[in-house]
């Protein structure tokens, strides 16, 4: 979620611990959060190609290859190594590198041939995060750690501190049918709709967002149709594989497109 961090500088996309803190408090708004701290799309989406019956998805051997941002004209493309993990991030003038090791994931990006930030990210043997830090290095002082505590392998809890804040910022988070429903930081609560006739899958929301941080944060049963005034439109493609979807609110609508590669 909130752990991929929005660049300083840029006020979008990845990676800076300090945007990312101060925009969404420290995970206020799920939706928001993950918006921001990713893509900076204007989250919004009506669901053109929602079917009324459960489909059965057929995207074992399909990986997302890029991603078309409408909304700035950025395309995203991934490279994958032999155990289909994503190792190379591009967008823009931004690269980003992933590693991966026991139980913990490493990603470091660059921006303009400049190191930006480095993020550790520990897993527990579910492969989820329980602990994210972010080293911010264009100050090199500057940094952002967010720890994770679960219901089996529900997110129940996170807990955000920072170098250049006192306040430490705590949320909440219920679930139903194995679907996120509300988060609750302060006197702030979101609720979380879902498409319950589709299942969870790649080039989803969420699954989107996860695959830019190189690690879940939570896992959902189907797929996110809203949160709060922000909807989500999927489209699909063949084998019912997601191919676009929309993010619409306050009459303004953003788009995302994949391109996938198949075994």
């Amino acid at each position: 979620m909130a752990s991929a961090t929005a660049n300083a500088n840029h006020g979008k996309h990845h990676f800076s611990a300090k945007h990312n803190y101060k925009t969404n408090n420290a995970m206020v708004k799920t939706l928001k959060i993950l918006y921001i701290s990713v893509l900076v799309l204007l989250v919004t989406g009506i669901i053109s190609g929602c079917k009324k019956e459960k489909v059965e998805v057929k995207t074992s051997t399909c990986r997302i290859k890029s991603v078309n941002h409408l909304g700035t004209s950025d395309l995203y493309q991934f490279t994958y190594n032999g155990d289909g993990k994503v190792v190379k991030l591009t967008y823009g003038n931004a690269v980003v590198t992933y590693e991966y090791g026991d139980h913990q994931v490493v990603t470091r990006t660059m921006r303009s041939g400049l190191s930006v930030s480095k993020t550790v990210a520990t897993l527990n043997d579910a492969g989820l995060a329980v602990n994210v830090r972010t080293d911010d290095d264009s100050t090199g002082t500057s940094w952002l750690n967010q720890s994770y505590a679960y219901d089996g392998d529900e997110l129940m809890r996170s807990t955000t501190t920072a170098s250049y804040s006192s306040t430490v910022a705590i949320s909440s988070y219920s679930w139903s049918n194995h679907n996120m429903v509300s988060i609750a930081a302060g006197a702030t609560t979101s609720s979380l709709e879902y498409y319950t006739n589709e299942p969870e899958q790649i080039g989803d929301y969420f699954g989107f967002v996860h695959l830019i941080q190189g690690y879940d944060i939570f896992r959902t049963h189907n797929l996110l149709k809203s949160s709060d005034a922000i909807e989500i439109l999927y489209d699909f493609g063949a084998d019912h594989r997601i191919s676009s979807f929309v993010l619409r609110s306050g009459g303004v609508s953003d788009t995302l497109t994949y391109e996938y590669e198949c075994n």
